[in-house]
């Protein structure tokens, strides 16, 4: 999966999301050069949960059903 800014750039390129006993383990490279480890705990997914109001959560859901446009 990969992660674009607003301009269009490149962020992150998410290689592997994993579960690792209470963490997930999210694998990938920043600007498509430094690896990463990114470890989202159990606090980190109940604060991203509480910003994503029910009309994101909508949106999301949507989204799954959409074909993606160019970039």
């Amino acid at each position: 999966m990969k992660l674009f800014g607003s301009e269009g750039l490149l962020l992150m390129e998410v290689e592997s999301i994993a579960a690792n006993g209470r963490n997930l383990h999210i694998k990938g490279k920043m600007m498509g050069q430094v690896p990463m480890l990114v470890v989202m705990g159990p606090n980190e997914l109940r604060e991203t949960l509480k910003m994503m109001s029910f009309r994101v959560v909508v949106q999301a859901l949507r989204m799954l059903f959409l074909r993606s446009a160019p970039h």
